[in-house]
């Protein structure tokens, strides 16, 4: 009979354990999201920031990489929750590198206009990524 309680008793801490594992992790997967996001809103805040009349086109063309990276990242992590908004934030900040590619250094002034048009449709399509993310991760950033 003590033998049987023992085993039950062994059974339910191991459970419990398992439990406050799977919580831990689910918890982890969150705050990973909610850090991801926290970079990635960075990196597009700061490509938002350039002015593009005196933005250099090698400088469009870094942030733009470096918010691509920062996409995938959270691409990654975000378990297919966003990818309909971060395929309209990819697009546009792929047309700002277009467009900073296409002028180069000597040319960027006549492409301005088609940078200043993708910058504000990339602030159009950021801030679905931010209600979404404001959501999970339970405040603005």
């Amino acid at each position: 009979m003590r033998l049987g309680r023992i085993r039950t008793a062994a059974v339910l801490v191991g459970c419990m354990s398992l439990l406050v594992a799977c919580d831990y992790t689910s918890t982890a997967k969150a705050q990973d999201l909610c850090s991801r996001y926290d970079q990635l809103a960075t990196s597009v805040n700061k490509m938002l920031d350039e002015d593009p009349l005196s933005t250099k086109a090698a400088e469009l063309r870094a942030r733009s990489e470096e918010v691509s990276r920062q996409l995938d990242e959270f691409q990654a992590v975000s378990d297919g929750r966003f990818d309909n908004v971060l395929s309209a934030v990819r697009a546009e900040v792929a047309a700002v590198r277009e467009a900073a590619v296409e002028a180069g250094s000597e040319a960027l002034d006549t492409a301005r206009p088609q940078v200043k048009d993708s910058l504000d449709n990339l602030s159009e399509a950021w801030a679905w990524v931010q209600d979404r993310a404001d959501v999970q991760c339970g405040g603005g950033s």
